[in-house]
């Protein structure tokens, strides 16, 4: 489940009274109490896949007496996972490729680490943005999809020195698992790298 968080295909595990799945039953017309009846595939069933509405990522929603029985919210969780239809092991998006000579003399963008992870304990990460072949200048562009994400620069230059950029989480958010992605694109030719990113608060 969590690789399915942070490859984009999965829009997060929550408590059911947390904000996000209480913003998607709102969008449902329906109060956060009733997202896991509305959407549960039996009576037993105590954590539930949300599909609803379109065009939104599926995210699963348990019942808030679950939080402190690990073993049985595994197992619930489990279940509505694979109600959500999704495999186990989803394809990885296109990474920040790693940084190897090209060819020609052209510039090709390169950018580090290829997925950053955000908790509690590491609301700060660095990320490098040069040219692969040592030689620029290469001007980029950065931004990302997600509200909880802030950086030192959205653009710059990079040339036989990288760029680097500091990136902050806010981890005043409630406890759940966020994912996201930055894209980092050449200004010049349109080459663009993406880079998965999640921010994973609780237990």
């Amino acid at each position: 489940m969590l690789a399915a968080v942070r490859n984009g295909v999965l829009g997060g595990i929550f408590q059911e009274d947390q904000k996000v799945p209480a913003l998607r039953a709102r969008a449902l017309n329906l109060g956060w109490w009733q997202l896991v009846e509305t959407f549960r595939t039996s009576p037993a069933r105590a954590a539930v896949c949300v599909t609803r509405p379109a065009g939104q990522l599926p995210l699963l929603a348990f019942r808030k007496s679950l939080a402190k029985d690990r073993a049985r919210l595994a197992t619930e969780l489990q279940a509505a996972f694979a109600v959500c239809g999704l495999p186990a092991q989803p394809a990885p998006v296109p990474r920040g490729t790693p940084c190897t000579r090209p060819p020609s003399s052209a510039v090709t963008l390169c950018v580090e680490p290829g997925s950053l992870d955000f908790h509690f304990k590491v609301r700060e990460r660095r990320l490098t943005i040069r040219p692969c072949s040592g030689k620029g200048p290469l001007n980029w562009r950065l931004r990302a999809n997600v509200p909880w994400l802030s950086f030192s620069a959205t653009s710059g230059t990079a040339t036989d020195r990288p760029s680097l950029v500091t990136l902050t989480a806010d981890t005043t958010l409630p406890n759940g698992f966020y994912p996201g992605q930055l894209t980092v694109t050449v200004v010049e030719t349109g080459e663009t790298k993406l880079v998965p990113i999640v921010l994973i608060l609780g237990d």
